[in-house]
């Protein structure tokens, strides 16, 4: 905006003083930006794309990503100039929530929240705390938890037995984990060993 002043008593007015040039002060974004898409994307990260707010209420000169794991609290922060960006290093098969806010340099919009899990990967160490008990002269008890960091959902555990100093194959049983099981402890009886 541009303003010239005047001022003026009984006998008239002066001549306009020099001419003004003033920006009001802006007001934040009034609607939050919409989140396009979120996807696993390479190995430990999640792409994220986004667009600007429909009522920005100016230029928008940046973005306020936070990134919130749910059940711990842990949380972290981007600011960034675009509208997509991978993030990286997340915990796997974890549920976070991502908050997005834009900024038009007046202030930070409303904030558009979504929940998303990171991809699984495989376990981190095999199962913990193995156990095997004798039961009678062929079978054996093997007990076992799940492996400290599963990284996702075991769907499988497999067995491989054989005699020592044996050249034959390894036997092999799978297990397979029924998707609702609730323990993270199993146990097998491996029956018809050789004598």
């Amino acid at each position: 905006m541009q303003q010239r002043q005047l001022a003026e008593n009984a006998a008239g007015h002066s001549n306009f003083g020099p001419e003004v040039i003033f920006r009001t002060l802006g007001e934040a974004p009034t609607t939050a930006p919409i989140i396009v898409s979120i996807t696993n994307g390479s190995d430990g990260c999640v792409n994220v794309e986004w667009r600007a707010p429909p009522i920005s209420n100016g230029q928008i000169v940046g973005y306020r990503i936070m990134v919130h794991k749910i059940g711990n609290g842990a949380m972290r922060e981007w600011y960034l100039k675009g509208n997509r960006q991978a993030l990286c290093s997340l915990a796997y098969f974890s549920e976070f929530m991502l908050s997005i806010e834009a900024d038009n340099g007046f202030g930070y919009s409303p904030t558009v929240t979504q929940k998303f899990t990171t991809d699984q990967k495989s376990p981190e160490g095999p199962p913990e705390m193995i156990q095997i008990r004798p039961l009678k002269s062929d079978a054996v008890m093997v007990s076992w938890h799940e492996p400290l960091i599963p990284n996702g959902i075991i769907t499988t555990y497999m067995i491989y037995y054989r005699e020592i100093k044996s050249q034959r194959p390894y036997t092999t049983v799978r297990l397979l984990v029924k998707p609702d099981e609730p323990s993270k402890s199993f146990s097998y009886n491996v029956t018809k060993l050789s004598k």
